[in-house]
């Protein structure tokens, strides 16, 4: 990386050590994996969850036990996490004390040199280049020695309490939104299971149908039937296009290989192609057919599929329902990430899996309910997508010192996204 001396007055060059304290975690884990080690009341973050914590770590997915704690360290709430293998430089903000393996680094900051949130946002902007670094070595990694060339440009610590706010700002409308997504989510799955699960359904005269004596046959509520899944909607397997027609800068259709290319609900463009082979249309269900297989998300524009992934829609145009019975069916192709059932699937895969199938008019109903909560979900998403390109344009603008920081209102700013 290369630095020069261009900097806003006050501004100055300085590595993580002159900021604060940076250390790899611990984790001995001998005997290696023993399950004595996990399942205590310590967090233990990983790589994984630094990288979905959009700069604040929130929520984990291991403890370690006492014994686990005591080949470990535990962190202070406020250190960031940077990691240095396997998801390489993605940064996250501990929320509560925790312990983490060595393949994340801890950054605690001295509160008179730095905030860690300014240092966290700087790391955002400079993650692209600090990969770099580690495609340069054979380990695919990096270490304590790539993070001490890191320079970082600091201003004075009321121009980073005024940077830090401005962004922040933006974080928490993002944050605010997907927690509306997720909530809305859970809103619509709950009522799925209610209805078609529980078969809980209204009856006629809008009273839970189990609950009042509905009549049943074969364990189904009568009048329902198990369908395959050919019979009510259309499948569109993915094909991918030569890799010669790919491109970042806007030409054609947004390209979704697979998984990899998945979001909290719709797909995150990174790629387009030039020429598809496969098209999938605006609310089409994807399917991820390679492991990990049994992953859904929604098409949210026109877009070009590869082979990783299925496109699939209800032919009556119920893709709520459809899309919440999927989620149902492709549990047991979850499982490939456990240990693999599939490692993937086939057309003829999708076209007899089988499906409960309500009356329409109870099908209906549902789309009534859920479609504006999807609806919504899509708005949210596309409300998040315009916060987070504001937010890296400033990001860019204001780490560079290219604008001043008391020149922007943050919340004016955030109302104008909108």
């Amino acid at each position: 990386m290369r630095y020069n001396n261009d900097l806003p007055k006050g501004w100055k060059y300085y590595s993580l050590k002159e900021l604060g304290e940076i250390a790899r975690g611990k984790s001995k884990h001998r005997p290696r994996n023993a399950k004595f080690l996990y399942g205590g009341s310590y967090p233990f973050i990983q790589t994984g969850d630094v990288k979905a914590s959009g700069g604040r770590i929130t929520t984990y997915s291991q403890t370690y036990s006492e014994e686990g704690l005591k080949q470990s360290r535990m962190w202070p709430k406020g250190t960031m996490c940077i990691t240095i293998a396997a998801n390489i430089a993605e940064t996250g903000i501990l929320q509560f004390d925790s312990c983490f393996p060595d393949s994340v680094v801890g950054f605690i900051a001295n509160p008179e040199k730095c905030l860690v949130e300014f240092v966290e946002y700087y790391f955002r902007l400079i993650r692209n280049s600090v990969q770099q670094m580690s495609s340069q070595t054979a380990q695919e990694n990096i270490n304590l020695k790539t993070l001490d060339r890191i320079r970082i440009a600091t201003p004075p610590i009321e121009v980073q309490k005024k940077i830090v706010s401005i962004l922040s700002a933006y974080d928490d409308k993002i944050e605010n939104s997907i927690c509306i997504i997720k909530n809305l989510e859970e809103q619509a799955s709950i009522l799925f299971n209610h209805w078609f699960v529980d078969y809980e359904f209204p009856n006629s005269q809008g009273k839970s149908y189990k609950s009042q004596n509905g009549k049943f046959d074969n364990d189904l509520p009568v009048d329902w039937n198990i369908t395959n899944l050919s019979e009510i909607a259309d499948i569109n397997m993915g094909q991918s296009p030569p890799s010669s027609t790919y491109n970042k800068t806007g030409e054609g259709l947004p390209f979704y290989q697979g998984v990899v290319d998945f979001g909290l609900r719709y797909p995150e463009i990174s790629t387009y192609c030039s020429k598809p082979k496969k098209i999938a249309e605006l609310d089409d269900i994807l399917l991820s057919v390679r492991a990990p297989v049994g992953e859904l998300n929604r098409a949210s524009i026109q877009c070009c599929i590869g082979r990783g992934v299925a496109a699939i829609r209800h032919k009556n145009g119920y893709n709520s329902f459809l899309f919440y019975a999927l989620q149902k069916n492709c549990y047991a192709l979850h499982a490939a990430k456990n240990g693999s059932i599939f490692d993937a699937i086939n057309k003829q895969v999708l076209l007899d899996m089988k499906i409960v199938l309500p009356p329409e008019k109870i099908v209906e109903k549902f789309e009534e309910i859920v479609k504006p909560m999807d609806e919504m979900i899509l708005k949210k998403t596309q409300e998040i997508k315009v916060l987070k390109e504001m937010r890296d344009l400033l990001l860019l603008l204001l780490m560079s010192g290219k604008i001043n920081a008391y020149d922007i209102k943050a919340e004016r700013e955030v109302e104008i996204c909108y």
